[in-house]
């Protein structure tokens, strides 16, 4: 068969020879530069680190981001030989152990001319390292393969301590509370980025210069230790059900060093249970009751000299202080007692009337030691939305005669 104009034929096989390669190099240059808009479906697109995760002071985990991978397959790249093909779903059949290399091969021929075609879920980070090490996925867009990574922030532990720890918006993984928010710059890492030609419902990975690797972030250990923090969760749940009490919270300190060992916040909710809805502990202000005694005795002995053997009368238990519109009642009814003593039955007329008598000429003394002691300064604890105490004064216009005793007992 003779070919007419062969020439023409010729010239025009020439102009898209290099109509295509000046395409080709065109896309090579802006792949080795930052100018990706130019091209529709060529982006740079952020790949999240992943965050640190979150313990007690043995290396248990109270937080910790579970990752996932899937691994997708895009046949309609097929550029494969047989041989090729059989050595991936050997490699696949290898690194994820859970079929043969013939039925992985099966997939692999099914998903000819498929898009976006499954062939493993919920696979693990160490398998996604070892499947990026085989010869297949070091071809050109990794030869079709897809890798999609899923991750979520779980709490082993629960509810247990849950407003400590933190949550995060599901939306966008930014901390909303607790540790997950004071210290979010060191647990988020340093996010990376990829260059990927960008499909709908799928992005082909494309090595470039500009690729930056995700560093992740770092692990929190804290002072937490959650056989005291089960402990104490329980003998607050059985006093709010005792009581029928609408909240309640506590907090474990270690005297020696002042590490927190345990908190628990537990509320009502509308089912009539008890869960961490809100850290009252931290940064609800409210009275601090019978734990101000320990200031109190304490501002007595370093101002006074005093000593834990001398003596208060606490008045069987019942007593009207000057000024006071009813009666102070003890739990127990204790006369004469020593200053060990009245602290050990946590007297409110005992640890009132040493204040009373002590500084009821000069009550600013006695706020002044308090501040001393740092209790008016905001508590240095590493948990956001941390409220200023706010301590009484003799100067101000809601001081009365019985601002000294009540307030040395926590109240007023």
């Amino acid at each position: 068969m003779k070919i007419k104009h062969p020439l023409r034929l010729t010239l025009l096989s020439v102009f898209v020879l290099l109509f295509s390669t000046v395409i080709v190099m065109s896309i090579i240059q802006i792949i080795n530069s930052d100018d990706y808009s130019s091209v529709d479906h060529l982006k740079m697109i952020k790949i999240k680190a992943e965050r640190g995760n979150i313990y007690t002071y043995d290396y248990q985990l109270l937080a910790v981001t579970s990752t996932s991978y899937e691994l997708r397959f895009d046949g309609t790249y097929l550029d494969a030989t047989e041989s090729e093909l059989y050595n991936l779903a050997s490699d696949l059949s290898d690194i994820f152990l859970d079929r043969s290399k013939d039925d992985y091969l099966s997939d692999l021929i099914k998903a000819k001319n498929k898009q976006y075609f499954l062939l493993k879920r919920n696979a693990s980070l160490t398998q996604i390292e070892d499947l990026k090490k085989i010869s297949f996925y070091k071809k050109p867009l990794n030869g079709g393969l897809i890798i999609k990574q899923y991750s979520t922030r779980h709490k082993p532990n629960k509810n247990s301590a849950s407003r400590t720890i933190g949550d995060l918006f599901k939306d966008s993984a930014l901390p909303i509370y607790g540790l997950e928010y004071s210290y979010n710059s060191e647990l988020m890492g340093v996010d990376g980025r990829q260059l990927v030609l960008h499909e709908p419902g799928l992005d082909r990975s494309i090595n470039s210069s500009d690729n930056i690797s995700p560093n992740s972030g770092q692990d929190l250990i804290t002072t937490i230790e959650l056989s005291y923090q089960d402990i104490l969760e329980q003998a607050v749940l059985r006093q709010l059900e005792k009581f029928k009490a609408d909240f309640g919270t506590a907090i474990l300190m270690e005297v020696n060093t002042g590490q927190i060992k345990a908190i628990t916040n537990l509320q009502k909710t509308n089912f009539n249970t008890y869960a961490e809805t809100y850290n009252f502990g931290i940064v609800y202000p409210l009275e601090p009751g019978s734990t101000f005694k320990l200031a109190s005795v304490m501002a007595y002995l370093e101002d006074f000299n005093g000593s834990l053997d001398d003596t208060v009368d606490c008045k069987n238990g019942n007593y009207k202080f000057p000024g006071a519109p009813i009666f102070t009642a003890d739990s127990e009814p204790l006369g004469v007692v020593s200053l060990k003593e009245l602290f050990a039955y946590s007297s409110n007329i005992g640890v009132g009337r040493l204040i009373t008598k002590y500084y009821g000429d000069t009550p600013k003394d006695f706020i002044n030691r308090i501040y001393e002691f740092g209790i008016g300064n905001r508590s240095k604890i590493d948990l956001n939305k941390v409220p200023k105490p706010k301590i009484k004064f003799p100067d101000d216009k809601s001081w009365s005669g019985i601002s000294l005793p009540w307030m040395s007992y926590g109240y007023g």
